[in-house]
């Protein structure tokens, strides 16, 4: 389950013998269909009736509100771009892949390859204007759309013995 907001919690309190029980059961079903449930504590008591109490500690998710707002003024711009290239919306951007954008954490020109159907050409070409709609300026070590992206995965290492590796790992948790 993906982190969103900060963790809260909230109590409910209902007695199973009162009539007006379902009022509050209403209320937790109402609670539950708006958070993201992290954790449940329930417990029940006898005295002067039987009382349950449920601890809900819960995340509440982003809202949809803020991400439609996203959406349409990504696809504003999408639109208004490619009218100024004469090119087709979906050749900058389908509204899937915009709606992906919304939703992922994308702060980097580099993100933008891990939506799908977003590819190296269009990150280059597109990245910093989906970074400053979204009001994600880039930071300095971005690429600018007129660079290529270089992907550096670090050169293919010597094969080293059993032992080398052992040291290497230690000495790997050391920097973790």
């Amino acid at each position: 389950m993906g982190k969103s907001g900060s963790l809260q919690c909230r109590c409910f309190r209902f007695s199973i013998d009162d009539d007006d029980s379902s009022a509050t059961v209403d209320e937790l079903n109402a609670f539950l269909e708006k958070v993201t449930v992290h954790q449940v504590f329930a417990s029940a008591t006898a005295k002067g009736g039987t009382t349950w109490s449920v601890l809900i500690f819960y995340r509440v998710p982003p809202s949809k509100t803020i991400h439609k707002r996203r959406f349409e003024k990504l696809r504003e711009w999408r639109n208004k771009r490619a009218a100024e290239e004469a090119i087709e919306p979906m050749d900058i951007a389908t509204n899937t892949m915009l709606d992906a954008i919304v939703k992922s954490p994308v702060k980097h020109i580099e993100d933008l390859l891990g939506i799908q159907g977003f590819d190296l050409q269009r990150a280059q070409r597109f990245g910093e204007e989906i970074l400053r709609v979204l009001g994600r300026e880039s930071h300095p070590h971005d690429t600018p759309s007129d660079k290529p992206i270089v992907l550096d995965f670090g050169d293919d290492p010597e094969p080293i013995d059993s032992k080398e590796q052992e040291e290497q790992e230690e000495e790997d948790d050391l920097h973790f």
